[in-house]
């Protein structure tokens, strides 16, 4: 696609009460290649056009923006509870702040017709990706890999519901707890959220065009596991590991983990998990020189090592893409291989 991120603005004069109409865009589709405000659309939508607009594979997406989310607040009066709760840092009520009251009438709107849109990008589509995009997240200095919310499987009239729960994951205790620990102000979080076609993996990787944990830069460290991804955020199982190196892409190691647990899209819904007995590697070695040719890809065209998250259904695509912040001495010392926060 070319052109311009398309942008939905709210209509004014609707919605309850007496908050003011939004001046921002509600929703944006990504995907038009426009560069895209992080301060509005958060760190993985940012990323996620930024994929987008260098040709990248990946999934049709659109995103829920923060605007969406101070909306929902300012329509519901709740900025003063909100104030107040984290100044006493009452993690439990804080959460329920984002079911406090309805969505916003053209909120419901927007999301509902971004949604039609996005089935029309991708032919098909039944199921979704609904993942957490704050404002300050995957930047390079800090990640909140596993602190934020991800729905997988959210049928196409539950997106709503689900990004309620990914605001929620704005003040639980351990995002809380992190953004205190690295001096980012809670009362200045804002989330946005990433709507994103559930891609249904047969396998799920990230991989990184720098080892991570030796600095190596020749190499491409690769983590699977069959079927999506969060049994390795989740540490369920231990994944695959292999070794490409990155001129000759053979593949120069290959450890086969226990992958005894996996994790499906149910047809009707959600997800569906189950245990395997499978001792064979997730990737065949065709697999995984296609997957690290195409990490590789990533980092010369966004000009920056980085650690991708990808689906292999057919072919891969690319749900995230981030920096290595562990690359940097004052990165995460939780960023690992297992930061997978994605399907």
């Amino acid at each position: 696609m070319s052109g311009s991120i398309i942008v939905c603005h709210p209509l004014a004069g609707r919605g309850r009460g007496a908050a003011a109409a939004p001046t921002a865009p509600l929703t944006v589709d990504l995907g038009a290649g426009a560069p895209a405000d992080t301060a509005l659309v958060g760190g993985k939508a940012a990323g996620l056009e930024r994929l987008m607009a260098a040709a990248l594979p990946c999934p049709a997406a659109f995103c829920v923006t923060t605007a969406a989310l101070e909306h929902y607040l300012d329509d519901a009066s709740l900025r003063g509870r909100l104030a107040t709760l984290v100044a006493a840092a009452d993690f439990g009520e804080l959460r329920t702040i984002a079911f406090e009251a309805q969505l916003p009438a053209q909120l419901v709107e927007e999301i509902a017709a971004a949604t039609e849109r996005l089935r029309a990008r991708a032919a098909g589509v039944r199921l979704l990706a609904v993942r957490s995009s704050a404002a300050d997240e995957d930047a390079g200095s800090h990640s909140f890999a596993g602190l934020h919310e991800t729905q997988l499987g959210v049928p196409l009239k539950g997106v709503g519901a689900a990004v309620r729960k990914c605001w929620a994951s704005l003040w639980s205790r351990q995002a809380v707890a992190y953004r205190a620990q690295r001096g980012l102000p809670l009362a200045e979080a804002s989330m946005a959220v990433v709507v994103q076609a559930l891609v249904p993996a047969s396998v799920s990787a990230v991989a990184f065009t720098v080892n991570p944990l030796t600095g190596a830069d020749d190499e491409v460290l690769v983590h699977a596991t069959c079927g999506l991804g969060p049994t390795l955020v989740d540490n369920e199982v231990t994944p695959d590991i292999a070794i490409i190196d990155k001129r000759s892409l053979a593949v120069r190691k290959r450890d086969v983990g226990d992958k005894h647990m996996r994790i499906d899209p149910r047809a009707a819904g959600g997800v569906v998990r189950s245990r395997s007995a499978s001792t064979a590697p997730a990737l065949c070695d065709d697999q995984l020189v296609e997957l690290a040719r195409l990490a590789i890809e990533t980092e010369h065209r966004l000009g920056t090592p980085v650690d991708v998250e990808a689906a292999l259904a057919g072919i891969w695509q690319l749900v995230q893409a981030r920096p290595i912040t562990t690359l940097d001495a004052d990165a995460d010392a939780d960023a690992g291989p297992t930061s997978f926060a994605a399907a």
